[in-house]
This record gives C-alpha cells, sequence and structure tokens, in this order.
C-alpha cells in the first residue's frame, strides 16, 4: 500500500463504509470510523496521530465550525464532501477523486490542508470539483 508520508484517510459515519475497502483497492490508505465515533475522537485520536498526514473525509458540512477549534490545534487536513442529495455512487465517486488527485499535494504539504468536494455537472456530465479553503 501507500509508503510512509503518504496520508491516510477516514471516512467517518455519514459515508458509506465500504467506499474505504473500494479507494484501498486503489492503493490508498483508507479507514472507516467505526459507528458511534465522536468527531472530537476523530480529530484527536484517530486523525491526529498523523497530524497532517491523517485525513478526515466529513460529510457533516456543519462540523467544519462546530470543530474548527480541535481541527486547528490537531494539524489534521479535512475534506468536506458536499451532497446534499448524494447517492453512495456519488460519494464514492467525491471520495475517490479527492484522494487521487490531492494526495500529493498533502503529503508535500508541512501544514494542514482544508478541502471542500462538491460535484460539479457540465451538460450532465459530472465532475468533482475540489476547493481548497481556509479555517
Amino acid at each position: 500500500m501507500n509508503t510512509a508520508g503518504q496520508p491516510r484517510y477516514f471516512l467517518d459515519e455519514g459515508l458509506p463504509h465500504y467506499i474505504a475497502s473500494g479507494i484501498q483497492r486503489f492503493g490508498f490508505e483508507c479507514y472507516p470510523v467505526p459507528r458511534s465515533t465522536s468527531d472530537e475522537e476523530i480529530i484527536k485520536d484517530i486523525c491526529g496521530r498523523y497530524s497532517n498526514l491523517g485525513v478526515w473525509i466529513a460529510r457533516d458540512l456543519q462540523s467544519r465550525t462546530r470543530h474548527r477549534r480541535e481541527i486547528v490545534e490537531s494539524g489534521i487536513s479535512v475534506a468536506w464532501i458536499a451532497d446534499e442529495n448524494g447517492t453512495p455512487a456519488k460519494q464514492c465517486f467525491l471520495v475517490y477523486n479527492f484522494v487521487y488527485r490531492y494526495g500529493n499535494m498533502i503529503a508535500d504539504s508541512s501544514t494542514p490542508l482544508y478541502f471542500d468536494v462538491r460535484e460539479r455537472l457540465t451538460k450532465d456530465i459530472p465532475s468533482a470539483v475540489v476547493k481548497k479553503i481556509t479555517l
């Protein structure tokens, strides 16, 4: 799988856990977080062990403001998957696009990075739009 220095992705319970096993098949370290794990545990205890190489992939957009302090203090990177009416297939599409396209950027950064990941339709053709944001 990934070598040291590559991000480790952790999917919160708002995303189907089988997405992680699919992404692992492509050689990325991606793990589902156990059900009923609090956001604070994900931020500090799970992702926090890896500093900015620990990447929380969250679906709850409100966690950005609700847990801002904890996220910044822990030094983790976060990607928020914005999909109000998301199907599991669309969520998988967005997560995989993010992991595939931005893993090297996260690995090369000495500071945590934050992203919004959304779908955009152009002539009914979906694409993933990833926007780097600041907290």
